[in-house]
């Protein structure tokens, strides 16, 4: 599947010491997980570089964005049509992969709409038609994960789904990472 994408990404402030490398340590977590674009208000520039994610500017708010964990208090879902998917906050979990799965096992949305909100629908918010999506004969950000379908991954929780990261054709093995 498509690479993930993080509507509001939260990265250490540059002004903190040692900063640079907390940053590149945040970004190998979120890729970690799965989330291979990160929409923040500041573009770094000692992030560009780096093969592993992506930096774009926020987004405007043309889709609402649902944090999962607010979600969960309330007894109803609350969007009926496109949402983003944000694990940002002051939350336990800030990866977007388990907070996707924590609203499948909820049954507040099926997988094929979690999986929209993580990729197709925050491709479209940031006005980037290359993410987001699969197109033959291009370079792609692809998940490759150890699941049957769709359901199953999100609606189990806990264990290492993913196997492998292709970030602009070169191959990353998440399980390898060191930090």
């Amino acid at each position: 599947m498509p690479g993930f994408i993080e509507v509001e990404a939260q990265l250490t402030p540059l002004e903190k010491r040692d900063s640079v490398r907390l940053q590149l340590e945040e970004c190998m977590q979120y890729m970690h997980h799965g989330t291979l674009t990160l929409a923040h208000p500041a573009l770094y520039p000692s992030l560009t570089a780096q093969p592993y994610i992506e930096i774009t500017n926020s987004m405007s708010k043309q889709l609402p964005i649902v944090y999962p964990y607010v979600e969960l208090g309330k007894k109803k879902r609350t969007y009926s049509g496109r949402f983003c998917i944000s694990a940002a906050g002051k939350y336990p979990i800030h990866d977007q992969l388990s907070a996707a799965q924590l609203l499948g096992i909820a049954e507040r949305y099926d997988s094929w709409q979690l999986l929209q909100a993580l990729t197709c629908w925050p491709a479209q918010a940031l006005n980037r038609k290359e993410l987001g999506c699969i197109h033959r004969h291009a370079q792609a950000d692809i998940l490759l994960f150890a699941h049957s379908d769709i359901h199953a991954l999100f609606h189990t929780l806990g264990a290492q789904h993913l196997s492998q990261v292709i970030k602009k054709g070169i191959r990353v093995f998440p399980n390898i990472l060191i930090s």
